[in-house]
């Protein structure tokens, strides 16, 4: 932990001199410039639903997805890609955001919420954001199922006892989520197009468990590794 520095926005802003410090330009906000610095790789949400209905998250996840960080969505179980987060809070986490909107968020100072309301408008708006949520939660989830798919195909004899390292005792074939991977990738890829809009007309439940269960048995996650902030 020594060269792995973890930013809380709750603790980088001071509530009692917000208009001192940022003034008429959110991105002057002390959290704002941690999510602009190079050092730093990964945004964790945590209690994520809870934590965009508040417009300060909501533009700091909007203002990380621009600079192209890594999101990682934490519950009180763990975390999602890591395969932490049970099935069931899962489907109750999917549940909730099919009516979930960005633009509905709160935010105590009228004030502020104009100037983060004109910060995304001027990153694409909320409907773009809404998208990246649901993008984030679909390829999060779909790295988690990769865990259940890996476990039923060593049950069922597809990976022998040479996937085990003698060494560590870890899957070497493990999904990308893996806690063994602590660096970040050189290139940062992007998370998969959402194929299936579960309020689609028409479209059921069980097409998209059908479709999401044909997908990561086509396509393995694309999670390197679970890294908050290097640097010093």
């Amino acid at each position: 932990m020594g060269d792995v520095r973890v930013w809380f926005c709750t603790t980088c802003n001071n509530q009692k001199r917000v208009i001192e410090e940022l003034g008429d330009d959110v991105s002057r906000s002390p959290f704002a410039q941690v999510l602009q610095s190079v050092r730093c790789s990964t945004v964790a949400v945590v209690s994520p639903l809870e934590a965009l209905n508040r417009k300060w998250c909501n533009y700091e996840f909007c203002l990380g997805t621009k600079m192209g960080k890594r999101p990682l969505l934490v519950t009180d179980q763990g975390i999602v890609q890591a395969g932490m987060v049970v099935p069931q809070q899962l489907f109750q986490l999917a549940e909730k955001l099919r009516n979930f909107h960005c633009k509905q968020a709160t935010c105590f100072n009228a004030a502020d919420a104009a100037l983060i309301d004109n910060a995304v408008e001027d990153m694409g708006g909320y409907d773009q954001l809404d998208s990246a949520v649901k993008q984030m939660f679909y390829a999060a989830i779909k790295d988690a199922h990769a865990w259940t798919q890996q476990a039923l195909r060593i049950i069922s004899g597809e990976h022998s006892r040479d996937s085990f390292s003698s060494d560590t005792g870890v899957i070497d074939s493990a999904p990308s989520g893996s806690l063994r991977s602590l660096q970040p990738p050189c290139d940062q890829p992007r998370p998969p197009q959402v194929h299936w809009d579960p309020s689609r007309d028409g479209s059921s439940a069980q097409e998209g468990r059908d479709q999401l269960a044909a997908e990561a048995r086509d396509d393995p996650p694309s999670f390197p590794g679970i890294v908050f902030q290097p640097g010093k």
